[in-house]
């Protein structure tokens, strides 16, 4: 089977939610489509299954979905950013107390096994 001209190849990658220091960390994916990025969750035939949570863990679930070979998938990380350096006083002073967040990404590749492989960065 092709789509755009590629094989269709089965894929699973996992997304959670888990507890860490100063807040909670998210994984999320994305697939490239066009000239954008959707969540696989809402691609074609993506199919969402609840894993079982480990210690520390919110939620945690496998999504399966058929990409075609070559297709390009973006892992995108949110996480609490390092606590500012402040003294004592300013600590004070600030307005929030909340964690700044953080957001990390990398992409990746599927391949003719239906692997997720990392895009190398030049």
């Amino acid at each position: 089977m092709t789509a755009a001209g590629g094989e269709l190849v089965e894929v699973t990658v996992t997304e959670e939610e888990r507890v860490v220091a100063r807040g909670t960390a998210q994984t999320r994916w994305y697939y490239r489509r066009g000239d954008g990025w959707e969540k696989v969750t809402e691609a074609p035939g993506a199919v969402a299954l609840s894993q079982d949570k480990g210690p520390g863990t919110i939620w945690e679930r496998a999504i399966t979905l058929r990409l075609a070979v070559g297709t390009v998938l973006r892992r995108v990380l949110q996480r609490p950013a390092p606590p500012e350096r402040l003294d004592p006083f300013s600590y004070l002073k600030k307005e929030s107390r909340a964690p700044r967040y953080e957001t990390l990404s990398r992409e990746y590749r599927v391949d003719a096994r239906g692997r997720v492989l990392p895009v190398s960065s030049k």
